[in-house]
């Protein structure tokens, strides 16, 4: 596997400690994207036309243009109907699904982070903000035009992620929304995640975690979907209770028995929230 920041995945450091947190974290996603589609559906709305287009089409800021092989998009959306997402890749349906959620998704996960790290000897959590090199760019199917109309540039939005470090010496960094960035990886050693992920340019901002928090928690949205991530997270944890399975034990299962677990608290994330509607 290339190294290079085209491939979209960096090569990971194979260190035990690395191994254990990917798969004690690897449940994040797949409910993260339950509840997001899950919003959507409620909200009869979903991702209905995306045009790709070609860099001299688009007035880009000095980030993006710096970036030959960045794939530039524009998407619609409209009422959901059996057709709606015909022929949409799933890299770009992933990546419209988390575009801009980066915040609203830390604020989901920051208090859980500390009770699924409680054995694995971590020192510092952190809420990390920075501009990173995409390989892909969305933004709404009505932006040419006003970006024509004022003459303006595109540029990447800031990009919120976490930083975990541990009593050993090792530090991780989790991109809970890589997807919108045409990323699959999400899980980063920090040398990795500043060679291959952000701008060489853009400084890198500790970011104040309870002020964050407090920002969210003025969107009724944002406390919805936490609430919702709260009440799967201790239903899941009761589920598990019975098998004898917790947080600090989950990374010695089996790998298999590992994701179906997870793939079932995506679904009970995705049952509670279409319950409430």
């Amino acid at each position: 596997m290339s190294n290079s920041p085209q491939n979209g995945t960096a090569q990971p450091v194979q260190t035990y400690l690395y191994h254990k947190i990917h798969k004690k974290l690897q449940w994040i996603r797949p409910v993260f994207y339950a509840i997001f589609e899950s919003q959507d559906e409620a909200e009869d709305f979903c991702l209905v036309e995306v045009i790709h287009h070609h860099r001299s089409r688009v007035k880009l800021g000095s980030c993006l243009s710096s970036l030959p092989d960045v794939q530039f998009y524009t998407v619609g959306y409209g009422p959901i109907t059996q057709e709606s997402t015909t022929g949409v890749s799933t890299r770009i349906r992933l990546a419209e699904l988390t575009r801009e959620r980066c915040r609203v998704g830390l604020y989901m996960i920051w208090t859980k982070l500390s009770s699924v790290l409680e054995s694995d000897d971590v020192v510092k959590i952190q809420w990390m903000r920075t501009v990173v090199r995409p390989l892909l760019f969305i933004v709404d199917n009505d932006v040419l035009d006003k970006i024509d109309e004022d003459d303006r540039k595109i540029y990447v939005s800031q990009h919120d992620f976490i930083k975990i470090s541990f009593a050993n010496g090792e530090t991780f960094i989790l991109d809970i929304t890589p997807d919108q960035f045409g990323r699959s990886q999400w899980l980063y050693t920090e040398d990795e995640y500043n060679l291959l992920i952000m701008e060489s340019f853009a400084s890198t901002t500790v970011m104040d975690a309870d002020a964050e928090i407090e920002h969210e928690e003025e969107n009724t949205e944002s406390v919805f979907m936490k609430m919702i991530l709260d009440d799967t997270m201790k239903e899941t944890e009761d589920i598990w209770a019975n098998s004898g399975i917790t947080w600090s034990n989950i990374a010695e299962q089996e790998e298999d028995k590992v994701m179906l677990l997870y793939d079932a608290f995506a679904e009970l994330a995705m049952a509670n929230f279409l319950d409430y509607f």
